[in-house]
């Protein structure tokens, strides 16, 4: 069990990540890394949702302007009656 353990250990050791921190020490961070984004799992999720309220945006546009004729139209008709 231990030799099981000790293996599962390296290989996580050997799996994780291998940052150059020959020429930077950890601390020392430059703008453009730091607003660099970082691509996660959840990027194509995010996406849809930024579409789907970019399209939700167009429809309400369209939706008010269609209420707004709406109301013009009944403000005629109303003038209309004697």
């Amino acid at each position: 069990m231990k030799i099981f353990s000790i293996l599962l250990l390296l290989v996580m050791v050997a799996c994780g990540s291998s940052r150059n921190t020959d020429e930077k020490s950890e601390t020392e961070v430059t703008d453009a890394e730091a607003t660099e984004e970082v691509e996660s799992v959840f990027d194509p999720l995010v996406q849809s949702i930024d579409k789907a309220n970019a399209v939700e945006d167009i429809v309400m546009q369209q939706k008010l302007q269609m209420d707004e004729a709406l109301k013009e139209m009944e403000g005629e008709t109303d003038d209309s009656k004697p």
